[in-house]
């Protein structure tokens, strides 16, 4: 009886499928272990998959998605390298086991392309900031249970990734992390040589509850930044902590997170946000606004805006021109200069696209007219069919530019908009 088999390619599309809706690390060893006795061709085709899409799920501080992927990236190597296993070096802060240069090396090599999604990073209870006595055994491994030790055996496992993808963990309801989380994470990010893109798919939480005063260092290889939510200052005027040029706090991630990319080209930002208001490096060439359209009240026609991101207002105040932009931080921004090119100090012509339904948004008329004024393309993308449904009873009138009435939603908070997110997953 003869057997019907797939393309290696359609084979291979199912299982990226399959491996990618996986929601625990049980479940990504379970299917390694299924498809290795299974099929040797299926095995070898999930493992070249998991090296391309590179899932770490850190909820509660877990490492198991990380002993997974040094297993297998260690019984990798044997055959590349041989198992030239020498003297134990050990990390003395984090009691971890280091790999050989060797090791190291060829897993920077086989990573250097791939797409890492790190799923619950939240920056939430990290005990690193209390003192404890490393030199006693611990028995509990509670000296584990800080981001610090997660960071540093993701760098010793995967050293190196293409993009990074921030996302919240499998199944939870609540998206949000804390601001601290960039200033936890870039010093690992500086040391992925390859890493060219970052996509935060999180809310972050207020400044209000931030207890830390770092702001990010900087990624001057990263040139593409993917926003779920742009973070919102509410700098106290009675706070303590050190206070930028501005007047916005040093930690104030609302002002200090574009300013970590100094190389940006290209900024994508999914969620309405006033760009007046956003300071983005001289290099960007493209911005891409989502604009999908939302049925804000159950049985209203859906309808989509650009009213919400002021693009007019933004243009004209110089937004995306090519002079660089004010920096609070005048001493830092020394040390790491746009990458400008030739061609953008000439005059390259930026770009706005703006992802939208099949009927023109609210706003364009005004947008498009600003935009021609000072020399930036606006260009529509029907990305969305179906509207996205969101019951919103809090609505309030605004008159477009282009003299039409519109009722748009009040801005969410970060908690509303949390809860609204969560939702429209769950449905």
């Amino acid at each position: 009886m003869a057997r019907l088999c797939l393309p290696n390619e359609t084979i291979e599309q199912i299982l990226e499928y399959a491996w990618t809706s996986t929601t625990s690390a049980t479940e990504r060893k379970v299917f390694f272990a299924t498809l290795a006795t299974a099929d040797a061709v299926l095995h070898t085709l999930l493992s070249r998959i998991a090296t391309h899409c590179v899932i770490i799920d850190v909820s509660r501080f877990s490492t198991d998605d990380m002993d997974l992927y040094a297993d297998r990236s260690y019984r990798a190597a044997e055959a590349v390298v041989g198992n030239k296993r020498s003297s134990l070096r050990i990390d003395q802060y984090y009691n971890l086991e280091l790999p050989e240069d060797d090791l190291l090396a060829f897993r920077r090599d086989l990573y250097k392309s791939s797409h890492l999604r790190i799923e619950g990073f939240t920056g939430a209870s990290d005990q690193a900031r209390h003192h404890r006595d490393i030199s006693s055994r611990e028995t509990d491994d509670t000296h584990r249970r800080t981001w610090g030790y997660v960071l540093a055996k993701l760098t010793h496992i995967i050293p190196d990734a293409f993009s990074v993808t921030v996302a919240p963990a499998p199944g939870s309801s609540w998206p949000v992390v804390k601001q601290i989380v960039p200033a936890l994470l870039f010093p690992t990010l500086r040391s992925f040589p390859s890493l060219r893109s970052v996509h935060f798919a999180t809310f972050f939480e207020v400044l209000n509850y931030a207890n830390h005063s770092a702001a990010p260092p900087y990624l001057p290889r990263v040139t593409s930044l993917r926003l779920a939510h742009v973070p919102i200052c509410e700098c106290p005027s009675t706070d303590w902590r050190p206070r930028r040029a501005d007047g916005h706090l040093a930690c104030c991630l609302a002002a200090t997170l574009l300013e970590s990319f100094p190389n940006l080209r290209h900024l994508h930002i999914e969620s309405p946000v006033f760009l007046k208001t956003l300071r983005p490096p001289a290099s960007v060439e493209t911005l891409t606004l989502d604009a999908p359209p939302v049925m804000r009240i159950q049985g209203r026609q859906a309808f989509s805006s650009l009213i919400e991101y002021n693009v007019s207002a933004a243009v004209r105040r110089g937004f995306m021109s090519l002079s660089p932009s004010p920096s609070g931080s005048e001493s830092e921004s020394e040390s790491v200069q746009p990458d400008v090119t030739d061609e953008r100090r000439n005059g390259k012509r930026r770009k706005i696209v703006v992802r939208t339904g099949a009927e023109e948004p609210f706003g364009w008329v005004s947008a498009k007219a600003a935009c021609d004024e000072a020399g930036i393309e606006l260009v529509k993308v029907v990305e969305y069919v179906e509207p996205v449904v969101r019951t919103d009873p809090m609505l309030i009138a605004i008159k477009s530019a282009d003299g039409v009435s519109v009722s748009v939603p009040k801005r969410p908070t970060v908690l509303e908009a949390a809860q609204m997110m969560a939702a429209e997953v769950q449905r």
